[in-house]
């Protein structure tokens, strides 16, 4: 299946370490003009104990219900979402980034209420999203290094209207999307996904029982982690739209954005695009960068005599075009980075059937298993990493 879910049940991980990878092929649309505007270092402090739950559709309930526990001192709504951008100015006004008519730039968006955001994290971090208003944004560390802009910047919405971004914090500060928001902010196009609970000093809540309170007793997939016990989660999870851009380039997408299938411009496809052919599955369309390591994977299973683990029939696609429901972030198959191997006998959401061989022949060639997912499996999502 050509998506995959996003971590639903995650800990507040917010060790200020910004994401490093950087690949020598940006790609983004547009020119860039302006260095980044310096910002100051933030500095760290122990995390600080906090939940962010996934519930049911009404999530204001699963709020209530959430509250009501003994060791929950606040809750609070998060959203997810985009925002279109055509316009990256600088602090003094001058052009950095524009797409031409018609498309426009999908950054990711965390939408929060800022004061409870804020005081899920380390004191020293806490200022600048508790200062946040309708209108502004923070860039994360990587988005800021991706565009050459900070603190004054301006983004010019495609629908009309301006953000001015208000500073740049650490990746884990915006939970890993590119801005983070207000989550009554209309200018950008976030829905509530998720309750923060922030968790008592001395609460011994455990993740069964704040799953069970979240969904009214409904059984979950989700997992919940604390106090930094998988600082790297993020990265295990589904990869972030940032790095992706920072390291495979950065798609425009065309005006109106679809809500599942999307047209990408025409200029990226051409530099990033291609169909090959390899070993055991034939002609593929993916990434140009991708199809090395595929390929090399499929020759070494085919010379230790395991081709018979990938049956072609089965292949069901690597570039296309799509976002992932319920966020609206692009797929990493839209980038052409990702395959789907043994489809029908591995469904997502189910029970894994790929042998262990091959998932430990993709991993050794910088991909990072679907089934590993820590909310919905994915059995038959190989995405490349290049780690």
């Amino acid at each position: 299946m050509l998506r995959f879910g996003l971590p639903a049940l995650v800990v507040l991980a917010l060790v200020a370490v910004a994401l490093a990878a950087q690949g020598e092929d940006r790609g983004s649309p547009g020119r860039r003009v302006a260095p980044p505007d310096p910002e100051p270092p933030v500095a760290t402090a122990p995390l600080t104990r906090a939940a962010l739950v996934r519930g049911p559709d009404d999530l204001r309930a699963a709020a209530r219900r959430l509250a009501r526990l003994r060791g929950v001192r606040r809750t609070a709504l998060v959203g997810r979402g985009t925002a279109l951008v055509r316009e990256v100015r600088a602090r003094d006004g001058r052009l950095v980034q524009r797409v031409r008519g018609g498309f426009a730039l999908a950054l990711d968006v965390v939408a929060v209420e800022p004061h409870a955001w804020a005081a899920a994290l380390p004191e020293a971090e806490r200022a600048p999203v508790a200062r946040l208003r309708r209108g502004e944004v923070l860039l994360s560390a990587t988005a800021a290094r991706l565009r050459g802009v900070g603190r004054g910047a301006t983004l010019v919405l495609a629908a009309g209207g301006r953000l001015r971004v208000r500073g740049v914090v650490p990746d884990e500060v915006a939970h890993a999307a590119e801005l983070l928001a207000h989550l009554r902010d209309r200018r950008v196009q976030a829905r509530p996904r998720n309750v923060l609970a922030l968790l008592r000093p001395a609460s011994d809540l455990g993740e069964r029982r704040l799953e069970r309170v979240a969904t009214d007793g409904e059984p979950t997939r989700a997992r919940l982690l604390f106090d930094g016990d998988d600082a790297g989660e993020a990265q295990d999870g589904p990869a972030r739209p940032a790095e992706l851009k920072a390291r495979f380039g950065e798609p425009a997408v065309a005006l109106p954005y679809g809500e599942d299938w999307v047209m990408l411009d025409p200029g990226f496809l051409r530099r990033h695009i291609v169909t090959r052919r390899v070993p055991l599955l034939g002609a593929v369309t993916c990434h140009r960068r991708m199809i090395p390591p595929l390929r090399s994977a499929m020759t070494r299973l085919r010379r230790r005599g395991l081709g018979h683990l990938v049956d072609a029939a089965e292949y069901a696609g690597c570039y296309a075009p799509r976002r992932i429901q319920p966020s609206g972030t692009l797929s990493l198959h839209a980038w052409g980075l990702a395959v789907d191997l043994n489809a029908a006998s591995n469904p997502v959401g189910g029970e894994s059937n790929q042998d262990p061989r091959l998932v430990r022949a993709m991993e050794r060639h910088g991909f990072y298993w679907g089934g590993d997912f820590p909310t919905v499996p994915d059995p038959m999502h190989f995405e490349f990493r290049g780690r």
